[in-house]
């Protein structure tokens, strides 16, 4: 039951991924889907299993400022990483000769690289603020079972199997 909902998960995420680099999300637009030329939207709408839409880099930068207090240099300075982080993240989505497992575990290293250059510019206390926030969003995915580095948790109720 665990496993199917896991390939579940990971096929939603793929899916959000394909949809969302297809509809413009990322500065380009497609033709066959009949949208126009023009800035792409910033926010997609909900996808199904009520997992996040993805964030357009303008309003993970404006979220970010609001949160940690960034300044305008640190916002220069992290833009680009943000863009780096997404770009490398639909490329690697995008390509269809690497696994879907695998795809999890580069994403999951493509945002852990971007969290340590961001953390680099940020001040001491902006720095655990943002790490704080990190370990939060780690285990919550850890407890919806998105975590890739291991099963998934028992249900609630204890059925299911036993831990390995």
């Amino acid at each position: 039951m665990a496993t199917v909902k896991i390939q579940s998960r990971i096929q939603s995420l793929t899916f959000i991924l394909i949809v969302t680099l297809a509809s413009g999300c990322f500065g380009t637009s497609s033709p066959l889907l009949g949208q126009q030329e023009g800035p792409p939207p910033d926010f997609q709408g909900p996808p199904p299993d009520g997992l996040p839409a993805v964030e357009s880099v303008k309003k993970q930068l404006a979220r970010m400022t609001h949160r940690y207090g960034l300044t305008s240099s640190q916002q220069e300075t992290i833009r680009p990483i943000l863009d780096a982080e997404r770009r490398r993240t639909a490329e690697l989505f995008a390509d269809t000769s690497i696994p879907q497992g695998e795809k999890l575990a580069r994403a999951k290293s493509i945002r852990g690289d971007a969290s340590e250059k961001i953390a680099a510019v940020l001040t001491d206390a902006q720095r655990t603020k943002f790490e704080q926030d990190e370990a939060r969003r780690d285990a919550r995915e850890q407890q919806d079972g998105m975590d890739i580095e291991g099963p998934p948790p028992p249900p609630p109720d204890g059925s299911g199997p036993p831990p390995p």
